[in-house]
């Protein structure tokens, strides 16, 4: 699941959630796109508000927001959300797996970043 980055972010925190919610293709794609708009903190909190009633959901917004960040975004908003594997998304198939994948596909690229700009 690869959705690029809107030049114009879109949607209030609470359409987020309710994108989220949904879950439909369509609205996932806007919930993504209007998270760029927000911190990796207050899309750990809408996560940890969802994370127990809509799991699949959440997982599905995770792994398609994290796609869109850039490589140092990226690595931050995984070792942030990262916990919600463990605690809340536990009824995901391999989930303590999926987060420690997640952080470690996000490390090379930061690192490849970081060199460019030494």
């Amino acid at each position: 699941m690869n959705f690029p980055r809107s030049p114009e972010p879109i949607g209030t925190i609470e359409e987020i959630r309710d994108w989220i919610i949904s879950g439909s293709e369509h609205e996932m794609r806007f919930a993504i796109q209007g998270a760029a708009r927000y911190s990796i903190g207050m899309i750990d909190q809408l996560l940890e508000d969802l994370s127990y009633e809509h799991d699949a959901n959440c997982d599905r917004f995770l792994r398609g927001w994290l796609d869109t960040l850039d490589p140092l975004e990226r690595l931050a908003a995984a070792v942030a959300t990262e916990h919600h594997y463990q605690l809340s998304l536990v009824a995901i198939s391999q989930a303590a797996d999926r987060a420690l994948v997640q952080v470690m596909e996000s490390v090379k690229p930061a690192i490849e970043d970081l060199a460019k700009n030494f």
